[in-house]
């Protein structure tokens, strides 16, 4: 499981996960969130995924930002995608941070560093390819392959 792309400007601005493993990952528990002041995980606002949120072999999961409310939501923005989950927090474009997949425990399985202006106006900051591949200015897919 990575983050595989980052959009904090511009519109609808997203997380998306990625399943880069041959089976399919189970994420009930397992939570989403920014940092804190620190630099370390914001536990207490993360999105928590709900039990049967599964994430197939080369799958995307949408996490859109800024949202009202927290959670399971069919207001994925441009994504194409008919559910996504919802956060209350932003990742800052102007000053970078740190993006946390949190295990059921609260550990981190997963953490991006997303920099200063990671991507210009109308793009994406995702991995090429999906993945395994190194961040890049990209154009905006959510929930689907990433493209430079």
């Amino acid at each position: 499981m990575v983050f595989n792309e980052i959009c904090s400007r511009s519109g609808d601005e997203y997380l998306e996960l990625y399943n880069a493993g041959a089976a399919a990952r189970d994420l009930t528990g397992y939570g989403v969130t920014d940092s804190l002041p620190d630099g370390g995980p914001y536990a207490s606002r993360a999105v928590i995924f709900p039990a049967t949120t599964t994430l197939a072999p080369g799958g995307f999961l949408l996490v859109m930002l800024g949202r009202a409310t927290a959670g399971p939501t069919t207001g994925c923005g441009d994504a194409g995608a008919t559910s996504c989950f919802g956060t209350t927090f932003n990742v800052s474009n102007m000053n970078g941070e740190t993006v946390w997949l949190l295990d059921p425990t609260g550990a981190v399985d997963v953490s991006t560093a997303y920099p200063i202006n990671g991507h210009a106006s109308g793009r994406s900051y995702g991995r090429v390819p999906d993945g395994t591949g190194p961040f890049m200015d990209t154009r905006r897919t959510p929930g689907v392959m990433n493209a430079p």
